[in-house]
């Protein structure tokens, strides 16, 4: 049924030992079934013995990250791969021993030629720099040398701020000294520092508050001589095919190591699962038990599988969680499995970012996506954007090779694109253009106070139907007293929709017309029985007192609950009027554009002014995809999570999932 999650079952397996690692690997296999430990389901289990493999599941991912690692240094591809051949036990402890030696080789071979590069590359940096500076000295400053010839004197090549130079040339001023300026690089004035050696330390303050920076001529030998830039520049050429060496070498090793990576990877993630998922046996001398939870659809396939892998010797229980006790005390958290077509499973991502619903309880995607389709078109109800829309929705969705939520977003945005494209065949309106097309319906612009209208209409719609469905989860999970008695429940929904009957008919008939006994028994009277909910609840169900907190504390917290409900009824209904709001500016904001083009016609003449105009309406259209579509998306959740979610979206249920060997693309 398209309302409700798929059915599950919990399955518990005995088994004789001999055959844990073939039924480890059937229901990994099977990729059905959701593991969980026994003593979670069945509280007798809790007393047999553990299969404690938590070091071999740490140990398979420490080297899982270590062989990632490098196949991210070497830029090769992890492909979902899943290994073939045995799973038991022994033969994955032998496998893992050669597995962890060749990881360890292909480190230390990768991590030399990485280190060694590295180095080149830090070295190669420091050469340019070098050459750059050096090359700019001996052109200003010709040949001179630090070393030999003026032994007595230290000279000094660098570069200063230029602000700066009057800083150092004050603390130089007390000292025999000789500063001879360079060429400019921006701000930075080259120059050349002499000066008597028994003098550095004062050179060296004033380098410091000045901020001069040395150039290090070490490489050229102390000199800065036309023959020593060449020098710089032949060891650079050097490192440069050196690096290039290295990296011919690092792309044999990715040839080399690719598949081998690939297969090292899947191996590590199968063996990984395995263990994970012998930890959840518990155990006797000669027997092991499983516990877990799989689908209905999925159970003779699976029951089928364990019979053919054990030869028939295992026996297998299957439980309906309905019929348990722990089920109806609110206990036993049923996971989740979406039963919904193809073409309704993307909206299931807007669903989960609120929440997951309850087991047994209803499936709000349908609801969803009609409502939030609807609202969007409504909002954003153009031909030309739509089309647009569209176009990036299948590209996101159908031709990218993103994850599968970004996928599911590009399907929903396509979706929108088309609502959006109906819409506009509605309104008349192609990229804001509405002199082209006939109205279908109507224009928002044309009529504003239908257009409120009708957001309120929608918001009462959408209101009730996340009532009704409150009233119908709480039957179907055997609260029914608590959906009738409770203000988003079958009482309050009486209360709200007899004050709409009565709002609307004081607008269109006057409030002589309204019926007293209306008002008493649609509103009146069930605001009584809510306000006395404590003690009726009480004589259906003696276990749940009265006045928990006393009878003082219970009136002032019940007066206060039915004055949120009128006000949050109100709030709830008010807020769709952003439909009306944003389908408004939306055709607002193409006035806008069109002035703006406008204005530019009047200043601007032939091609040049075609061309600026054309680019104004493009560019306002942009505007409009981008920034609008993504506050309307926006507003459309924001309205399904607050106004329609939160009359039914009481607890959060878990997701399935299944355990499998599948690996995710990297």
């Amino acid at each position: 049924m398209i309302l409700m999650p798929e059915k599950m079952e919990q399955i518990n397996i005995l088994i004789h030992k001999q055959d844990v690692d073939k039924v480890a690997d059937t229901l990994i296999a099977a990729g059905a079934v959701e593991l969980v430990k026994a003593s979670e389901l069945e509280q007798w289990s809790s007393k047999l013995g553990l299969v404690d493999l938590k070091n071999s599941v740490q140990r398979y991912s420490d080297l899982a990250d270590r062989a990632s690692l490098i196949a991210g240094k070497l830029s090769i591809k992890i492909l979902a791969t899943q290994s073939e051949g045995p799973k038991e036990i022994e033969y994955i402890d032998n496998r893992i021993a050669v597995i962890e030696e060749k990881i360890t080789s292909m480190e230390k071979e990768t991590s030399e030629l990485f280190l060694k590069k590295e180095s080149l590359l830090s070295e190669k940096e420091k050469l340019e720099e070098m050459s750059r500076q050096v090359s700019a000295l001996s052109k200003d400053f010709g040949k001179i040398s630090t070393r030999s010839v003026y032994s007595f004197l230290n000279v000094q090549p660098g570069f200063i701020e230029e602000r700066n130079l009057p800083i150092l040339e004050r603390y130089l001023s007390s000292i025999p000294h000789v500063v001879v300026p360079g060429r400019k690089d921006g701000s930075r004035q080259y120059v050349l520092i002499i000066i008597l050696k028994s003098d550095s330390n004062v050179l060296a303050r004033g380098a410091k508050e000045s901020n001069f920076q040395n150039v290090d001529i070490s490489e050229t030998g102390g000199n800065i001589s036309e023959e020593a830039v060449m020098n710089v520049k032949k060891r650079l050429e050097d490192i440069i095919v050196k690096i290039n060496s290295i990296g011919d070498k690092l792309h044999e090793k990715k040839s080399e190591y690719q598949s081998e990576l690939n297969d090292i990877i899947g191996c590590l993630h199968v063996y990984k699962t395995v263990a994970r998922v012998r930890s959840y046996f518990r155990k006797t001398r000669d027997t092991f038990l499983i516990s877990g939870w799989l689908p209905s659809a999925e159970k003779n396939r699976v029951v089928e599988a364990l019979n053919k892998v054990t030869k028939g010797s295992c026996y297998i229980e299957e439980i309906n969680p309905v019929e348990k006790k722990e089920y109806s005390n609110g206990d036993l958290n049923v996971p989740v499995k979406f039963h919904n077509p193809w073409f309704l499973r993307p909206f299931e991502l807007l669903v989960t970012t609120y929440g997951v619903p309850n087991y047994r309880t209803i499936d709000p995607t349908l609801f969803v996506a009609v409502t939030y389709l609807i609202m969007f078109g409504m909002m954003f109800g153009d031909i030309g954007d739509g089309i647009i829309l569209s176009f990036i929705g299948v590209y996101l969705g159908i031709f990218s090779k993103a994850k599968e939520n970004i996928r599911n977003l590009g399907i929903i945005v396509l979706y929108c694109g088309i609502s959006s494209v109906i819409f506009g065949v509605l309104y008349g309106s192609i990229f804001g253009i509405e002199h082209w097309l006939p109205a279908v319906w109507m224009r928002p612009l044309e009529h504003i106070t239908d257009f409120f209208k009708i957001s309120i209409y929608f918001g009462i719609a959408v209101v009730s139907i996340g009532i009704l469905i409150n009233v119908i989860n709480a039957y179907l999970t055997g609260n029914l007293i608590d959906g009738i008695l409770d203000k988003s429940g079958l009482l309050g929904g009486v209360i709200y929709w007899g004050s709409v009957g009565v709002i609307c008919k004081v607008f269109v008939k006057g409030i002589h017309a309204v019926n007293p006994w209306i008002v008493i028994l649609l509103i009146i009277f069930p605001v009584f029985v809510l306000f006395l909910k404590g003690p009726i609840i009480h004589l259906f169900d003696s276990s749940r007192p009265r006045f928990p907190e006393g009878i003082l504390t219970y009136i002032m917290e019940h007066s206060i609950e039915i004055l949120e409900l009128f006000m949050g009824y109100l709030a709830n209904t008010v807020s769709f009027i952003r439909v009306a709001a944003f389908a408004l500016s939306h055709a607002g904001l193409f006035v806008a554009i069109f002035s703006l083009v406008d204005t530019v016609n009047k200043v601007t003449y032939g091609v040049h002014g075609i061309l600026i105009k054309s680019f104004v309406f493009i560019l306002g259209n942009i505007i409009v995809i981008v920034l609008e579509g993504l506050v309307v998306a926006i507003q459309c959740a924001r309205l399904e999570y607050y106004e329609f979610f939160g009359k039914f979206f009481k607890h959060e249920g878990k997701s399935y999932k299944p355990v499998t060997y599948y690996v995710e693309n990297q």
